[in-house]
């Protein structure tokens, strides 16, 4: 997998469940691009997440979202404004921060933002990251314990195409909507637990690509029916090869 990190950095933010208090923590500057150990996780984390995420969303418009506002500062600066992106990224933990105040359930974590570029686009990657009790064995055969990331766990997590957001007012879905820039990882039963990180960067018409998926499909079966075929057989051809070409598109989206 190819890519080139052109941001990234760690922050934390401090919460027990079943508690209300919240503290952020900042790390103190930006981790170098070419940081190896940070460019094999990136590595590792994009493979795994392009094949977990299953939901999409738009972002809300920027007078009603300090998300969009910032990012509109950040990517799009005005030449009297310094703003960089560890600005911003501080923001974005604070966003967080107000957010996962109001879930009690939900706890904290280390808040990893990645803004990388894969085959020309650049993304914005931020990552909810738990550390977790793992044991193993050393070289003397002895027992030992370590608090580990597991790339398992993307459910606060959120990866935002920065060209579809540039280009959403003039890319409509074919529900309506602007094309969803957010793409998410939602696992069984835990949509209200992690609701509060969608807050945190004002989503909007999420949704579960099932659904996105099958409105294509339906889309494309009834193109199919209004074209002419000189037989049946011809027709269910025409309309396998439309279907495989959606699901290689779909496909190719998520990577």
């Amino acid at each position: 997998m190819s890519f080139q990190i052109l941001n990234t950095v760690i922050h934390a933010v401090k919460k027990e469940k079943n508690s209300t208090t919240v503290i952020p923590i900042y790390r103190d500057n930006c981790i170098k691009n070419d940081d190896l150990l940070i460019v094999d996780f990136t590595s590792k984390l994009l493979s795994a997440y392009s094949s977990a995420a299953n939901t999409w969303g738009d972002i809300r418009d920027a007078e009603n979202n300090i998300f969009h506002q910032d990012l509109i500062k950040w990517y799009t600066p005005a030449e009297d404004l310094h703003y960089s992106f560890y600005d911003f990224s501080k923001d974005i933990v604070d966003q967080i921060t107000l957010a996962i105040k109001e879930k009690n359930t939900a706890t904290g974590g280390y808040v990893l933002i990645i803004h990388y570029e894969q085959a020309a686009v650049e993304f914005l990657m931020v990552v909810m990251l738990k550390l977790e009790t793992r044991f193993g064995i050393d070289d003397a055969l002895n027992m030992f314990k370590s608090e580990t990331f597991s790339m398992d766990n993307f459910h606060e997590s959120v990866r935002m195409n920065l060209k579809t957001w540039q280009n959403r007012s003039n890319s409509i879905g074919e529900d309506g909507n602007p094309e969803r820039c957010f793409a998410f990882v939602k696992k069984k039963n835990e949509d209200e637990v992690t609701r509060y990180f969608r807050v945190a960067l004002g989503c909007e018409n999420y949704a579960e690509s099932a659904a996105n998926t099958n409105h294509l499909i339906k889309a494309t079966e009834d193109y199919v029916a209004t074209l002419k075929f000189n037989n049946e057989e011809e027709a269910k051809v025409a309309k396998r090869e439309k279907r495989d070409k959606l699901h290689e598109l779909l496909a190719e989206k998520l990577k």
